[in-house]
């Protein structure tokens, strides 16, 4: 195995699912990744990745089951705002095939310079790399997050 040096600063750019279950789950798996992966890099969105996570989260049938106001997600995603930097003037790009809405998380990603994307949406896993920005799901990213790498 080889070790990520503890000097190298991770950069991650999250797709829009892991902010929607973020925000759903506040305590949950996806919120621990994200507070891992500022502890250990940096972390980089765009205001247009926090619009879609919000407008995903305020469904009526998403709002009802968790019980969430709007209230509640509009200080979240303000904290959000707090530990992750964000990206603006993004590159038009086309590349994720079958869902262009996903074409923001890799512009921003390459807006950033990111080294990785994670995501478990296939129409972004599928890339699987893209300008040498990887595209991983968590359960691939987490071992290189944790230093170590097969």
């Amino acid at each position: 195995m080889k070790s990520v040096s503890s000097n190298a600063m991770l950069t991650v750019v999250v797709d829009t699912n892991i902010w929607v279950s973020t925000l759903i789950k506040p305590r949950g798996y996806y919120a621990q990744l994200l507070k891992e992966i500022i502890d250990r890099g940096k972390l980089f969105t765009a205001e247009e990745i926090l619009a879609e996570a919000r407008e995903v989260v305020l469904r009526s049938r998403i709002r009802t089951r968790y019980h969430l106001t709007e209230a509640l997600i509009d200080r979240a995603l303000a904290e959000a705002r707090t530990y992750a930097t964000i990206v603006s003037d993004l590159p038009q790009i086309n590349v994720v095939a079958g869902d262009p809405d996903d074409n923001i998380i890799v512009a921003c990603a390459i807006k950033a310079k990111a080294q990785y994307v994670v995501s478990y949406d296939p129409h972004l896993t599928t890339l699987k790399e893209y300008q040498g920005i990887k595209i991983l799901t968590p359960e691939q990213f987490v071992p290189i997050l944790r230093g170590s790498t097969p």
